[in-house]
């Protein structure tokens, strides 16, 4: 058996030669056809007996093909029945390849049959023999003897009594072709019928298990197509899903007819699956499934518009701002959001009354992200009411809260800074950034409070962040102390405020964070460092330079080095040179230049 198993394994690497491994079927069938093409050519040699050498390797070409696809259908089979992991769109689908190289015996064994007849006389034939003649002897002694004789019945003979078997040789030739067409024929049925019965097997267990049939790869796309059409209810459901999943775009039609399937939970499948195919280009057929009886269709479809910027799904999305559902209409504010339809506003205006509260925070999102100066002013009131109720729901203030600092509204910085005292974190994370937008000074008192008092590191490190738009000298000491907190998320806040400020106070604490355990901490004192710029900055680079392991931080420190050195060549007056009093001039640069690269660096490509 091992011996068989190592023949099969040549058999499958001489298949390559045949261009068997190539994934492309163009190139593929190209190598393919090359190849046999010039063993035929090498036929036509006018040397006794050198013609069985290209029809030999033709014919071992054939039944490596073959056993190179039989490996491949096995190792499909064990991935769809998860014995193996793997991806079978990543190996080559052999199955025409094996039909096309199986076809080749219709001309190896004629070739055969006449070179051996005329150099080794294993046959008896007329001078006036030719191909077809030598093709319709391949069959009548292949399969034809086994027919009945019709000579008797209707006066017509199927064989060629022009072709005798001259010597015992010939009988074995003729033998062994018959036995290897049995050869590939059995094979081909058996392959075939193990591919069909792994992918009824997949279809089977759909309902229960889609990920099998997605081990098919690309091959699940038809066995899916039919179990969508013909499928019953739970099989549909799953095929319209799995679909999706695939992400074939000949898929695209089969899941626009589902859209009329009876089944709601089928419409919704596919209308699913649509979107993550992401290639539908028309509206049209969408239109009727917003009114669809089913709020899971029409929340299904309003998901599937927004993704389509397009001013008709726009329209559609318009209408259904007054769906009952108001998952529906959230959706649909999303999805105008998403488009950036402006002309939407006016719509979407009174809905800042919506007895839903996920709607009224959507409608507050659209106002800060697409709403003019107009729509701004009228809707500043209500959004200036939310944020100061402590009644509103959570969802709706932090919603107010982000939508007034986007719009840069003024008058938010005191409700804002009340909202800090509150319990809920979201909503004072909210609030934290708003005053980072507005950039009004008059919250430094408030964000430095926190930062000294509160316990959530979080609050904390956007406190920071705060602190640092508004570039206020009164926050050094707070970037200070939290350039030495544990938490790695304060002292990078710190590192960007202290950046910000600008101050040289800063740059012995951020020279200590050189060494800092956090990568994200250790880049951004890098990279701010530039601005600080000094002997001891340089120096303090130069020394980390070597200890550092990391190439991004390396290649960091390299690059801040270079721009140091630069700085301070543009900044160096230009010397006299002793050539001066001739015309020449020079400048001289600093001498604080870049040291190369580590040999680390270097090593890693990333200098």
């Amino acid at each position: 058996m091992r011996m068989l198993s190592t023949i099969d394994e040549k058999l499958v690497q001489y298949a390559h030669l045949f261009g068997a491994n190539r994934l492309d079927p163009r190139e593929r069938y190209r190598r393919l056809g090359l190849v046999f093409f010039g063993l035929y050519l090498l036929v036509m040699v006018p040397i006794p007996g050198f013609s069985l050498l290209p029809l030999t390797a033709a014919y071992l070409g054939v039944i490596a093909i073959g056993r190179a696809w039989v490996k491949n259908e096995k190792t499909r089979t064990e991935i769809a029945r998860k014995y193996v992991d793997g991806d079978p769109d990543s190996m080559p689908d052999l199955r025409g390849t094996a039909l096309v190289a199986a076809s080749q015996l219709l001309l190896i064994f004629p070739l055969l049959f006449a070179e051996v007849r005329r150099d080794f006389g294993w046959f008896a034939a007329p001078d006036d023999i030719r191909f077809v003649n030598w093709l319709w002897f391949t069959f009548d002694k292949t399969y034809l003897k086994a027919l009945p004789d019709v000579t008797l019945l209707y006066g017509i003979s199927l064989h060629d009594d022009r072709i005798e078997f001259a010597s015992s040789m010939g009988k074995h030739l003729v033998l062994f072709s018959r036995l290897t067409f049995d050869y590939m024929l059995i094979q081909g049925i058996l392959r075939v019928f193990s591919i069909r019965s792994t992918v009824a097997e997949t279809i089977r267990a759909l309902p229960r298990d889609r990920e099998m049939i997605l081990r098919l790869g690309k091959r699940a796309l038809h066995p899916l197509i039919w179990a969508l059409q013909e499928g019953e209810y739970s099989v549909r459901v799953a095929a319209a899903r799995t679909l999706g999943e695939l992400g074939d775009p000949r898929a695209l039609e089969p899941l626009l007819e589902a859209l009329n399937d009876s089944k709601s939970t089928v419409r919704q499948a596919a209308l699913e699956s649509l979107a993550k195919l992401g290639c539908l280009t028309s509206v049209t057929p969408l239109m009727p499934l917003v009114h669809d009886a089913d709020d899971d269709v029409r929340i299904a479809v309003v998901a599937l518009l927004s993704q389509m910027n397009r001013p008709a799904s726009a329209r559609v999305l318009l209408g259904a701002l007054n769906d009952r559902n108001p998952e529906v209409r959230s959706l649909a504010v999303q999805g105008l959001i998403h488009q950036g339809d402006r002309g939407s506003m006016e719509s979407l205006l009174p809905m800042l009354n919506d007895e839903s509260l996920e709607v009224r925070a959507a409608v507050a999102e659209a106002i800060g992200r697409l709403g003019d100066a107009l729509i701004v002013e009228r809707a500043t009131p209500q959004l200036l009411a939310a944020l100061a109720d402590p009644i509103e729901p959570e969802l709706l203030r932090v919603a107010a809260a982000q939508t007034l600092g986007q719009l840069r509204i003024a008058a938010a910085v005191d409700p804002l800074m009340a909202t800090l005292a509150e319990e809920s974190v979201a909503l004072r994370l909210a609030s934290l950034s708003a005053l980072g937008q507005l950039g009004d000074r008059k919250a430094v008192p408030a964000l430095l409070k926190l930062t000294h008092r509160e316990d959530d590191a979080e609050i904390v490190a956007k406190a920071l962040q705060a602190l640092g738009q508004l570039a206020d000298d009164r926050a050094l000491p707070a970037f200070l102390t939290g350039l030495q907190a544990l938490e790695a998320e304060v002292r990078l806040a710190a590192v960007l405020g202290a950046a910000q400020l600008g101050s040289p106070k800063a740059v012995p604490d951020l020279l200590e964070l050189l060494a800092d355990p956090e990568f994200v901490v250790r880049l951004e004192v890098i990279r701010c460092l530039p601005q600080f710029a000094s002997d001891r900055v340089v120096e303090a680079l130069q020394e980390r330079l070597p200890e550092e392991t990391t190439p991004e931080i390396q290649q960091a420190i390299i690059t801040a080095l270079e721009q140091i050195a630069q700085a301070n060549a543009e900044e160096s007056p230009p010397t006299e040179s002793p050539g001066e009093a001739n015309g020449a001039t020079s400048v001289q640069p600093s001498a604080k230049v870049a040291p190369p690269a580590p040999e680390s660096a270097r090593e890693s490509g990333t200098v």
